[in-house]
């Protein structure tokens, strides 16, 4: 049955095929009966799941800065041949955290970029173009040897600093002024970022206006050895021999955080790959130390027996 069946199909299709031939010949044109019998459709292999590495942009509608964020970080990874969409199987997906809370688990603020690892892990940083270049062990877009320090670790480290009384400053602040942000976001408190690259400074006030904290954050143009800032939590990334000449300005303050490089002379508590400082730090060096008012003394400061501080300094130090 199915034999006589495509043999009529067949038969059927005869008068069709000479009539072709025909018109063909008669154009002069040269056709086989390759070019009449249908072709198999051409296949296009899909996607199988996800893509890595793949982004997930967090924002959301009433967030103000999401909307920059992501037109600053959108052609330049469409440029590299990114998707963006709002599906799994984009390497950048947008998702709105009001309509999918079950994706913005551990997003502390907005914008957000989470890096969505192979093995299931996922990696917090900001939205910025070096951030992603850095997670993704990428040269940075602009040239800058500059390193950021970590969003995750950021983030971390604020949790082990005490909340400032005075203000809190990031010396080295960079274009992203990524400390001073989430300093302001967390405590609420003023916020001062200093930077001595002119661009990067003026950078860092457009990502302060982008975030909404001009109220709260400034961005001071300069070297941080030298200007003056009134506050008492502090964090850095500066290499060694900047950190030694920061010291002084740094031991008179309350608490801070130092990201790779610890800070010459400062007894400090390492913190996976942060310096930590508080007064009550623990000297490394094995000489005796004494505290008084939360600040760590090596001896008296004045020779006065009436002085009850200098007494109690000497009696920690001396056992007298």
């Amino acid at each position: 049955m199915a034999i006589e069946y495509g043999v009529e199909k067949m038969m059927k299709s005869i008068p069709l095929i000479v009539a072709l031939l025909c018109s063909s010949a008669i154009a002069g044109e040269s056709t086989t009966w390759r070019d009449i019998l249908p072709r198999k459709p051409e296949v296009t292999s899909a996607p199988q799941g996800p893509r890595y590495p793949r982004l997930l942009f967090c924002h959301a509608k009433w967030c103000g800065a999401c909307g920059p964020a992501l037109n600053n970080i959108r052609p330049w990874l469409e440029a590299k041949g990114w998707s963006v969409g709002v599906t799994d199987r984009d390497h950048l997906q947008l998702v709105d955290v009001d309509e999918r809370p079950d994706l913005a688990v551990g997003v502390s603020q907005l914008p957000m970029l989470v890096l969505l690892r192979p093995d299931g892990s996922k990696k917090f940083i900001s939205a910025s173009r070096n951030e992603i270049a850095s997670a993704l062990s990428e040269p940075k877009s602009d040239g800058d040897a500059a390193a950021p320090t970590p969003y995750d670790e950021i983030l971390r480290v604020l949790d082990l600093l005490p909340k400032p009384q005075v203000g809190f400053v990031d010396f080295g602040c960079g274009e992203n002024a990524r400390w001073c942000v989430c300093a302001a976001e967390k405590w609420g408190c003023k916020v001062t970022g200093v930077e001595m690259n002119p661009a990067r400074a003026a950078a860092a006030r457009e990502r302060v206006k982008a975030a909404g904290l001009e109220h709260l954050i400034t961005i001071l143009d300069g070297d941080a050895t030298t200007t003056e800032v009134q506050a008492d939590v502090f964090a850095v990334y500066l290499y060694p021999d900047v950190l030694a000449k920061l010291q002084p300005k740094l031991s008179r303050m309350t608490a801070g955080a130092s990201y790779m490089h610890a800070v010459p002379n400062m007894p400090a508590t390492k913190n996976g790959d942060t310096f930590i400082y508080t007064r009550q730090s623990v000297p490394q060096q094995s000489q005796r130390m004494a505290v008084w008012g939360g600040q760590l003394y090596s001896g008296p400061v004045c020779s006065d027996p009436r002085c009850g501080m200098c007494s109690s300094i000497r009696a920690q130090i001396y056992g007298r």
